[in-house]
């Protein structure tokens, strides 16, 4: 077991995440789907916010949590920041690019530990990628990390906590950067939700007039 908060470490990041609206219809599915982008840089443990950013996909007959994946890792190749943060188990997709931190808010299993938080428990070794439960204060849930960062599990849990204390509810030992894309990602999706649903119920003919703007945007 890992315990304690350690020292100060500066570092960029990117956190990506993902959310889709998927609508039915007599003649199959139409997806919506948002995968946002946040990057910025930690400074003597001061989260700094430098760019917000979103990509949005409108999909036929697909599978949009496929999409979603692919759009996620599309733009976690992208990136040029020291630490990649991602809300997904990277070991079932076996993505082992080398400075991800993937948390997991409901791993299929959950341990309870009487220790002093914050601490982490290293739990199995999937080739480049490691495994570990974490826990950073008394009130907040047992997380699932999954990472491929070439740091020891003291340095990790340091970076851990120092994006886990902002005072959010939310985000509160849970992962600022990735709260924010979350909250990004769902933003742009409820925004279209309703007039992709409109659309398709009442006016279809309207649909590729829908399409064609989201995917003006997406080119700009």
């Amino acid at each position: 077991m890992i315990k304690g908060k350690y020292g100060e470490w500066n570092f960029t990041f990117s956190a990506i995440d993902g959310s889709f609206h998927e609508v039915q219809y007599t003649h199959g599915n139409v997806a919506y789907i948002v995968v946002s982008k946040v990057d910025g840089e930690v400074v003597s443990n001061k989260i700094l916010i430098s760019k917000i950013s979103y990509e949005e996909k409108i999909c036929e007959d697909c599978k949009p949590e496929e999409e979603m994946r692919k759009m996620e890792y599309e733009q976690a190749d992208k990136s040029s920041s020291e630490i990649l943060f991602l809300d997904r188990k990277i070991s079932m997709d076996e993505y082992e690019r080398e400075n991800v931190i993937a948390i997991i808010k409901d791993p299929s299993e959950r341990i309870e530990m009487d220790y002093e938080t914050p601490w982490l428990v290293p739990v199995y070794t999937k080739g480049k990628i490691r495994g570990a439960y974490f826990k950073l204060f008394p009130f907040s849930w047992v997380f699932l990390i999954e990472t491929t960062l070439n740091k020891n599990w003291d340095e990790i849990l340091s970076v851990l906590f120092t994006l886990g204390k902002e005072p959010i509810p939310e985000a509160l030992g849970y992962n600022y950067p990735l709260f924010l894309a979350d909250k990004v990602a769902k933003y742009y999706r409820d925004k279209y939700i309703k007039t992709l649903d409109f659309i398709i119920s009442k006016f279809p003919q309207k649909y590729r007039q829908f399409r064609g703007i989201i995917e003006k945007n997406r080119r700009k």
